[in-house]
């Protein structure tokens, strides 16, 4: 995925330098939009470069994720810019990309890696909880653009399509229900739970403003109906990991009775509040300047903190982050790093849902439901993992600048006051 961003984000420069004349009449727009989406992207690298300044310490590695990020707006930029590239064609290849990486999940999955994690599924660069919020995240970008993207108005069309997607989404369905329930992850499956209340929530705005066809409640019942087959299989085809995941599934109430009992348990519930817990202790020491990418493992192996957190939590901390987006952006760079994370989830979510009010065209407005669905689900997994990791920040960047360059170039399209 680092590779093709890195191609990806050269060839569209070359296209731009190469035929500048092709750049659509909304090349500069006056609104405000296409500032906001790419300060949105270069927040994280403004909140490391800040919290440096301050530290009076320059460290080019604290720049490795944040840089990719800038990737994502050279990408945004340059499709917004670009008659080539329709929004047509983007929606169609962000679908069959997704759908494709589903498809070759298995392939990724090795038994090393998840003999490691104790039969959980993961692979050689990321642990469970990674794996499994990121297969979650694929799955509701693919269901939200199946269902809310409207056939096209031939009947010839509408009915390919429709036989060409549901094949498709049948397919990537099975393979992530049976990833994400074998990576035992329960954040991700919260998320999943939640970004899929929200797409209710969105699909029936949509009817009631007549803005959607009436197969969408077709599309979506197909879509769940997917989703309950391929759990049947997994447990058909796998019952041991339908086992396990149900333990993780049950032993939720167990830990959270632990928790409120008020005393450490040495569970996964229990380790993580008292991980944020020291997070929130050391930010408190640095919440101007933060500490930088780890540097904050002096601070505990000294000081009053080595005796008000186990030891266990405290070498977990020191080895892998907080595990939370959320402490990590502020340990790394104090206040400045919370405003970059409001700012990276928030200008995009801004962005969305303007357009889903203003654009009634069938591709903006899948495009604006699913990047409302990836708002959502990162806002909701966003406490268990840090997504704005090396190997996770080019996705990011990826898949959010073509959603939003479909977003805002739709709108400009259907405005005709835009220049």
């Amino acid at each position: 995925m680092n590779a093709a961003l890195f191609a990806l984000a050269i060839l569209l420069t070359l296209h731009y330098l190469a035929s500048p004349r092709s750049a659509c009449k909304y090349a500069v727009p006056k609104e405000i939009q296409c500032p906001l989406v790419i300060l949105g992207f270069l927040s994280p690298v403004f909140a490391v470069l800040i919290g440096q300044a301050l530290r009076g310490d320059l460290r080019w590695p604290d720049y490795d994720a944040p840089s990719r990020l800038i990737l994502g707006a050279t990408v945004f930029y340059t499709i917004i810019r670009s008659r080539a590239l329709s929004t047509s064609t983007l929606i169609i290849f962000l679908t069959v990309g997704l759908t494709i990486a589903l498809a070759l999940l298995p392939l990724g999955v090795t038994t090393e890696a998840t003999q490691r994690w104790d039969g959980r599924f993961s692979t050689k660069i990321s642990d469970p909880n990674t794996f499994g919020s990121y297969v979650g995240l694929m799955l509701m970008l693919v269901a939200s653009i199946v269902i809310f993207l409207r056939p096209s108005e031939t009947v010839q069309h509408k009915t390919v399509g429709f036989a060409a997607n549901m094949a498709a989404t049948s397919c990537s369905i099975t393979v992530a229900v049976w990833a994400l329930v074998g990576s035992h992850s329960r954040g991700a499956w919260i998320a999943v739970a939640g970004s899929f209340v929200g797409m209710i929530i969105l699909l029936v705005s949509d009817v009631k403003k007549r803005v959607i066809d009436q197969g969408a409640a077709t599309r979506m019942g197909f879509v769940a109906l997917g989703v309950l087959a391929s759990f049947v299989i997994t447990v058909l085809v796998a019952p041991e990991s339908i086992n396990h995941a149900m333990s993780r599934f049950h032993s939720i109430e167990a830990e959270f009775q632990a928790l409120t009992k008020g005393a450490y348990a040495p569970n996964s519930m229990g380790i993580r509040v008292q991980m944020f817990s020291a997070s929130l202790s050391l930010f408190k020491d640095a919440p101007l300047t933060g500490y930088g990418d780890l540097n904050y493992r002096d601070a505990l192996a000294s000081g009053a903190i080595t005796t008000q957190y186990p030891a266990e939590v405290l070498q977990m901390l020191a080895g892998a982050g907080p595990h939370s987006e959320v402490f990590g952006r502020a340990l790394q760079s104090g206040v400045w790093g919370l405003v970059s994370s409001v700012l990276f989830i928030g200008i995009p979510f801004f962005v969305f849902w303007c357009n889903r009010r203003t654009d009634r065209s069938r591709v903006g407005q899948a495009a604006n439901n699913a990047g409302l669905i990836m708002m959502i689900y990162f806002f909701l997994i966003q406490i268990t993992i840090e997504f704005t990791l090396k190997h996770t920040a080019s996705f990011n960047a990826f898949i959010l600048a073509i959603l939003l360059a479909i977003s805002v170039k739709s709108a400009r399209l259907q405005d005709p006051n835009a220049s």
